[in-house]
């Protein structure tokens, strides 16, 4: 039975337990042509509506009516199908031995078997590249890890009776049963995932799975190198907006850990809220210019100085050619520095990559007008609101969440934000079927931690997701450092969320 529920204020989860893959696929097309819906995000068993403002969420009642009632046809796709080479070697699968002993076959009837089978990939998510893999035998079926792991980039993994391919090193919790040096994601290409919904994908046994080949950069408009990096500040990345449409290659909308921060430096400069922003994390960094600009410091506290002077006034910052720009942060974690014409370097197809000492950056454009100029500076937040759901929290969880002290551990980053406490929680499942994240889906793990999804989180997840914070609470996280203390505040989905009707397909 399809059930519909709040995924914060800016999402509907629409379970569909009963429906196959291909027609969850037709679905979630079919709910982007819905009013206001921005993207849709299919699951294992779900779809994930994703709206751009609160305000345009529709009922629930209205999202499960538009959804169930005539499908159209699904669309005709385009479908291939890949021979994967995997090593087997035991360096490679490291819990190859686990399915053994589970489902009592021998190494050799494994190898054989896995050269028959079809795999089909049913949806795309948690990093780029990343298909999720149907067609594995169920007696094979292994429980996703309690707590995720550092993974090998090309690592062959299954959780359930689902398999995937990891195109990167990443944190997983998947069981790890081979690997190859195969590339899935070139972000080059029009069509950037090598897998995509629909192919078939076949497994070549190999002795030795090699090196993955390094992904390339999409290119982009670079620009007039602008100002050297001489201290990079930690974490230091160029970050363009957010960008729902991402969602469909299996990518996070990215964007801003502190949207609000990396708006209001635009908007000092006269640029518009579009321009990408050189994001620091933890520390400031020292800039030396090479020819003369005008930039913005938003977020972060920071001491900032000009050639050995300090500035009182962030806000707009005249630099002329030769100058050095330094920045201490002294509170909270994220500072946003724009400059007038836009910086230069951002791709759309690809996560941010931190910003290295001896970095030329560049600027798209020549100066603009200062319009609108207002400071803001953050400080670090004592507690973060979020709404209960998509998925139910028992009272005694809740009292857990509520009631706790929740301390960020250092395994923090633009992927998700973790937190630990004392007190701990019993039955939290290890394993639920994958569905659709947003930035600021909060998933709870069975070892007690919570990981709040920040803007380059895992499209789909598979752990329990008992709270979302509110999008107007997002920026929290991105002030929060390894260390620092914070309470949940609970608030629940309202009753009636709108009285806008979704368009018919």
């Amino acid at each position: 039975m399809s059930r519909a529920v709040r995924a914060g204020d800016l999402g509907v989860l629409v379970r569909l337990p009963a429906v196959g893959g291909n027609e969850i696929l037709a679905l979630a097309r079919q709910a982007e042509e819905l009013a206001d819906v921005a993207v849709a995000v299919p699951g294992l068993e779900s779809v994930l509506l994703l709206f751009d403002r609160a305000e345009s969420v529709p009922s629930l009642e209205n999202v499960v009516r538009a959804l169930t009632g005539p499908a159209r046809p699904a669309p005709e796709v385009e479908t291939r199908s890949h021979r994967v080479e995997v090593s087997f070697a035991d360096e490679d699968a490291p819990d190859l031995p686990r399915l053994l002993q589970s489902a009592g076959m021998s190494k050799d009837a494994f190898l054989a078997a896995v050269a028959e089978l079809r795999l089909s990939a049913r949806f795309l998510g948690f990093r780029p590249g990343f298909a999720y893999l149907e067609g594995i035998p169920q007696e094979w079926a292994l429980p996703r890890r309690e707590t995720s792991r550092r993974v090998p980039g090309g690592s062959f993994g299954i959780a359930g009776v689902m398999a995937g391919f990891y195109p990167e090193a990443s944190p997983g919790g998947w069981n790890l049963l081979g690997r190859t040096g195969e590339s899935f994601w070139d972000p080059t290409s029009k069509r950037p995932n090598r897998i995509a919904p629909g192919d078939e994908v076949r497994i070549v046994p190999m002795e030795s799975a090699g090196a993955v080949a390094p992904r390339r950069s999409a290119a982009a408009d670079h620009g007039e190198p602008v100002a050297e990096v001489v201290r990079p500040a930690t974490g230091m990345m160029i970050v363009p907006p957010a960008d729902l449409e991402r969602n469909g290659w299996g990518l996070p909308a990215g964007g801003p850990f502190d949207p609000g921060a990396a708006r209001k430096a635009n908007r000092n400069l006269g640029n518009g809220e579009d321009e990408a922003t050189l994001e620091c994390a933890l520390s400031g960094p020292a800039l030396r210019f090479r020819s003369a600009a005008t930039v913005s410091w938003c977020g972060a506290g920071t001491v900032a100085t000009l050639d050995g002077q300090k500035i009182d006034e962030k806000r707009v910052i005249a630099v002329q050619a030769g100058s050095l720009l330094d920045f201490v942060m002294v509170g909270g974690c994220r500072g946003y520095l724009a400059i007038a014409g836009g910086w230069g370097g951002a791709d759309r197809f690809a996560l941010p990559a931190p910003v290295q000492r001896g970095a030329l950056l560049t600027r798209l454009r020549g100066e603009v007008s200062p319009a609108r100029i207002r400071a803001l500076e953050r400080s670090t937040p004592s507690d973060i609101v979020a709404m209960v759901g998509p998925d139910p929290v028992d009272r005694e969880w809740s009292r857990i969440l509520t009631e706790s002290e929740w301390e960020v551990t250092p395994q923090s980053d633009r992927s998700g934000v973790r937190f630990r406490t004392a007190r701990s929680a019993v039955g939290i499942p290890a394993s639920l079927p994958s569905s659709g994240m947003l930035f600021g889906t909060v998933q709870w793990h069975p070892d007690g931690t919570l990981v709040a999804m920040g803007p380059d989180h895992p499209v789909t997840g598979g752990y329990l997701q008992p709270m979302t914070i509110l999008s107007t609470e997002r920026w929290k996280l991105g002030q929060l450092r390894p260390g620092d203390r914070i309470r949940w505040r609970l608030t629940h989905p309202p009753q009636t969320l709108s009285r806008r009707i979704l368009r018919e397909p």
